[in-house]
């Protein structure tokens, strides 16, 4: 890292630091137009715009209160749409990946569970990435149309415990470079901090000081709205691109087993084609004999051969 961190605050001159709202015009990118934080109230502009409704007055007493990451349109007999913002309250999460809800404007129903998220926990937070790959994170913030200071958060693929600010430093002919600043929790999970010489109480604080980095921060990098569901709320199973189907499987994610489909299929199939080994999974050899003898034995008339 250099010299980015200081052992003494920065100064900032009118013309330095935070694009300033005057000069600076807005960004049009493929996610929509975005304007540059203001240097009078970066701290304000950096706390997500999601968070106004949270002062609402909670009609659902106990019930944990969520926040739409992104807008949903319902597909389904059950489904809830909703709008980015949106304040709902939870009623059941029995389902890992829908969640039973009731808006705060009224009507209950299902939602996707990666579409909303706790309010005020670091995952309702605009900035955050959830756990990227560090080369999808630059990608991120390296995106057409972004200025220098277009940053995000997310978690570090070898260590869940601790973050990592990705920051767009510079912004040129060649795309743009990036930086990456490993984020590590105090002892006792008292607080986080780049350098020891400066400590945060929570991710957010950190993101409203920022002070000592290669470059302010401007503003989160556009998050890209996640997989929507090819399937309704009750089926198990949510569709999924090639993409993160790999990523989940990297993680240890396995498919369910399918409304109809029969255990031992499940289990000496799909399970076996799944394997981490490619020499444990089953060869098309395998496949053929196996359906073969079950679609057989499966028949009501069938008769054991006897044994004799």
């Amino acid at each position: 890292m250099g010299n980015c961190f200081s052992g003494s605050p920065r100064q900032s001159s009118p013309s330095s630091g935070i694009l300033n709202e005057r000069n600076s015009p807005k960004f049009s990118t493929d996610h929509g137009s975005i304007e540059p934080l203001k240097e009078a109230n970066c701290s304000e502009a950096l706390t997500p715009r999601r968070q106004e409704n949270h002062s609402l007055q909670d009609p659902t007493p106990g019930k944990e209160i969520l926040v739409a990451l992104y807008a949903y349109e319902s597909r389904a007999d059950g489904d809830l749409s909703f709008r980015k913002g949106d304040v709902m309250y939870l009623l059941d999460q029995s389902n890992s990946d829908w969640w039973y809800v009731r808006h705060s404007k009224g009507g209950t129903g299902y939602v996707p569970r990666n579409f909303v998220a706790r309010q005020q926990t670091v995952e309702s937070e605009e900035w955050f990435a959830g756990r990227i790959a560090r080369n999808r994170a630059e990608r991120l913030v390296l995106a057409s149309n972004l200025p220098k200071g277009t940053f995000l958060i997310r978690e570090r693929e070898a260590d869940t415990r601790e973050y990592a600010l990705t920051i767009r430093d510079s912004d040129d002919q060649r795309g743009g470079t990036v930086k990456h600043y490993k984020i590590k929790r105090l002892d006792g999970d008292a607080g986080f901090f780049i350098t020891t010489r400066r400590t945060f109480a929570t991710l957010r604080d950190l993101v409203k000081v920022a002070d000592g980095l290669c470059c302010q921060l401007s503003f989160p990098a556009p998050r890209i709205a996640p997989t929507r569901p090819d399937l309704s709320h009750d089926t198990q199973q949510v569709g999924m691109h090639n993409r993160e189907v790999i990523e989940q499987v990297e993680l240890g994610y396995r498919m369910p087993l399918p409304r109809g489909c029969p255990e031992q299929i499940y289990t000496e199939v799909m399970l076996k084609c799944w394997d981490k080994i490619p020499d444990r999974r089953p060869t098309f050899d395998y496949l053929f004999h196996f359906f073969d003898d079950y679609f057989v034995s499966s028949q009501p008339s069938y008769v054991p051969p006897s044994q004799n």
